[in-house]
């Protein structure tokens, strides 16, 4: 439900625990990969290279289709703080259920020369046992391009969008507290890294991202933002590379009765540095200031670590922390986000894996937000906990078995809750 500055991905959807969290429609559910690229822009890249005099090998393509059963069960649909809140569905209170997601997609790439295009697309149709009014479609889409030109220039230019069901955990109150509503999420953007001279690279970035999303006291709220990335890196050190980066935000909110716009500046160090062949951890440390119109500025040091060791051949442990300033998107808040996780991976065999987590938030709402919104100093804490196990059944079907418990804490009693999933999946791929 948050947004964070930089074109890197939000703090805890792309974590430690993916892998073990079963995708739920909540929170802790990563965002949904995302639009194809119009087909011109296959035919420009093309293009594009021979216009550049870029030396063409023979052209190669991948085309994978798959299809994927999820099957659930999740102890709190709603995420209500207790048995009173639960919604009444024909005449019973329904606060579990079982429920299934049927997934059909394809991944798509396509090599010409230097140059490598990709496309994704995904449908997925959810259906409960009891809750039949939640029975809905979502899509993900994306498409792109890894360019290179010549030794010195590469990057990525990608689109995604995606159409996915609206989370209860924020909308706990009012008439969207138990209906069926959807946020429409798209992204474009644009990446290079140059080498300015040996050891030395600079590195651009730049996104547009757009969110339509469904809030109580705003059921047609957008946010809209824009973000430039600017680092200079050194790389000439062994195993060792620094930088500094540079970030700007800008963006607003739209289409509610406290329509907020807002900058955010940042300036951080980044290092990366691969110890050993089984050692590695990367830090940024910097500074943050955000300001939001007709709200006093949030300023504050940010940051984040990550390390991942290879105690064994087979076993991986991961670490890492994270301090960032975030756009709330379920009430146009500005939220201070401090959060910290670990995990543990084991590969038991050449066909079973298993895996471990443990995630940590705490979450400082800013005295901001819709009028009479309860988000104004709002404070959350939020532990999950999750476990799965993983089976390759042939090179073509996986199977995994995923739980996890999720508990938040917060000062507003109505927005705490507990709530325990389980899944088993099985994808098939097109070898």
């Amino acid at each position: 439900m948050y947004e964070q500055v930089g074109i890197t991905s939000a703090p805890r959807e792309h974590g430690l625990t993916d892998q073990t969290r079963p995708t739920v429609p909540s929170r802790i559910r990563a965002n949904a990969a995302p639009a194809v690229l119009p087909r011109h822009c296959f035919g420009l890249g093309v293009v594009l290279a021979a216009f550049l005099g870029i030396e063409a090998s023979a052209s190669e393509s991948h085309f994978k289709p798959y299809a994927q059963s999820n099957f659930y069960y999740d102890s709190n649909i709603f995420r209500v703080d207790s048995a009173a809140n639960v919604p009444v569905d024909n005449g019973q209170q329904v606060r579990d259920d079982l429920y299934i997601a049927n997934t059909l997609g394809a991944d798509a790439t396509y090599e010409y020369g230097l140059q490598q295009f990709h496309a994704k697309v995904e449908g997925r149709r959810y259906d409960y046992l009891e809750l039949s009014r939640l029975n809905h479609f979502e899509y993900t889409v994306n498409g792109g391009m890894n360019y290179r030109i010549l030794d010195r220039l590469g990057g990525t230019i990608n689109y995604d969008e995606s159409r996915r069901q609206s989370v209860f955990e924020d909308r706990n109150t009012g008439q969207l507290s138990n209906q069926l509503n959807f946020d429409r999420d798209r992204n474009g953007s644009i990446t290079s890294k140059f080498l300015v001279v040996q050891d030395w690279t600079l590195d651009g970035a730049y996104r547009l991202h757009e969110l339509k999303t469904p809030v109580i006291g705003a059921p047609s709220l957008k946010l809209t933002d824009n973000t430039a990335n600017v680092g200079l890196n050194y790389i000439g050190i062994s195993r060792l590379s620094v930088g500094l980066l540079g970030t700007y935000q800008v963006g607003n909110y739209a289409n509610t009765p406290n329509a907020t716009n807002f900058k955010q500046y940042n300036g951080s160090g980044v290092i990366t540095y691969n110890a050993t062949e089984i050692s590695r951890f990367n830090l940024t440390v910097g500074y943050t200031r955000r300001e939001d119109s007709g709200f006093p500025s949030t300023p504050g040091f940010t940051g984040s670590f990550g390390y991942q060791r290879e105690l064994t051949a087979k076993t991986k442990v991961l670490l890492r922390a994270f301090r960032g300033i975030l756009s709330y998107d379920a009430g146009d808040n500005t939220v201070v986000e401090t959060s910290g996780g670990a995990g543990i991976n084991w590969a038991a065999t050449e066909k079973v894996s298993l895996a471990a987590a443990f995630d940590y938030v705490n979450d400082k709402f800013r005295n901001q937000g819709l009028p009479g919104s309860f988000n104004q100093n709002r404070i959350d804490k939020i532990q999950t906990e999750s476990l799965s196990a993983n089976y390759a059944v042939q090179d073509w079907l996986q199977a995994s078995l995923t739980t996890s418990y999720e508990t938040r804490h917060s000062t507003v009693q109505i927005d705490q809750f507990n709530s325990a999933a389980i899944s088993f999946t099985l994808k098939a791929t097109l070898p």
